[in-house]
């Protein structure tokens, strides 16, 4: 019986074959991974975030008795976002509420890695007003700034986690200053239009008002969930703080939980002019066909 040798170019159509299928088989290996990389396995990257956020009503009442009990339940929910509006300083300087904040927060072994102020205006005729925000996350960068001019200056701050940009904002107050408000709005959405992020604080107005409509034209999500604004009459709605996702961040969201705390009277006295509010998201991949 005579043995059948291939011939050296059949030999090297066979390795070549083998080859090829070995390199693709690879390239799929390398693909899944760097898919898997873009969430849960990206340093600094979470599966999950959480954001507190609430206007402390600057050095009203027994400030530092409010603050504290604020604190404690911050403490409690461990946020990786902090997003405050209405902290104050004292022109003179004596007393500095956002000082007052982070020596509590980190001498109770909250973990911060940063701490953003941005000081908004004068607040009645003897304080300095900021919006703070305060994270133990990593943070990639930091923007902020003033908003268009309105009759009290406004501003904002935004910083940048994996997934998404937090941005934290107090608009324009008064039911006849709609038109501010919505100018601000427009600036925050165009600064931000090709980035995913989450626009959140105090609006000043419902999220159904006619000067918020911009967010539903351009398909955010809202998270408003219920009335916190406690105060005067200078709104004609009491569901003015919550958040606003973007139609590039909800490709990240999986779940979006949350609600309103601090809301009970503590000593006979609420602990601010607003109720806190909280959201708790989990990510997921944004596949895409």
């Amino acid at each position: 019986m005579e043995s059948w040798y291939p011939s050296l170019g059949v030999i090297r159509k066979i390795l070549k074959k083998i080859i090829l299928n070995f390199i693709f088989i690879l390239s799929l290996f390398y693909s899944h991974n760097s898919k898997a990389q873009m969430i849960g396995q990206t340093p600094g990257l979470n599966p999950s975030m959480n954001i507190f956020s609430m206007n402390l009503h600057c050095f009203a009442g027994n400030w530092q008795f409010r603050f504290e009990q604020i604190l404690n339940k911050i403490l409690e929910l461990s946020p990786d976002v902090i997003s405050l509006q209405e902290v104050c300083t004292t022109f003179n300087g004596n007393l500095n509420q956002i000082e007052f904040i982070k020596k509590y927060l980190m001498d109770r072994r909250y973990p911060l890695q940063k701490i953003v102020a941005q000081f908004t205006h004068p607040a009645w005729n003897q304080f300095n007003e900021y919006l703070v925000v305060i994270t133990k996350q990593n943070v990639l960068a930091v923007d902020q700034g003033l908003l268009p001019t309105s009759e009290l200056q406004r501003g904002y701050i935004a910083i940048k986690l994996n997934p998404f940009w937090y941005i934290n904002t107090h608009l324009e107050y008064k039911m006849e200053n709609s038109a501010y408000r919505q100018m601000q709005i427009d600036f925050l959405i165009q600064r931000f239009l090709n980035e995913a992020h989450v626009i959140g604080g105090d609006f000043n107005s419902a999220p159904d008002s006619q000067e918020q409509f911009n967010f539903k034209r351009m398909s955010y999500l809202d998270f408003f969930p219920g009335n916190t604004f406690i105060g005067d009459d200078s709104n004609s709605s009491r569901r003015i703080d919550g958040m606003w996702f973007s139609p590039k961040a909800r490709m990240f969201l999986k779940t979006l939980n949350g609600g309103i705390t601090l809301d009970q009277k503590v000593n006979g006295q609420y602990l601010s002019d607003h109720f806190a509010i909280y959201s708790l998201l989990t990510f997921q991949l944004p596949y895409r066909r």
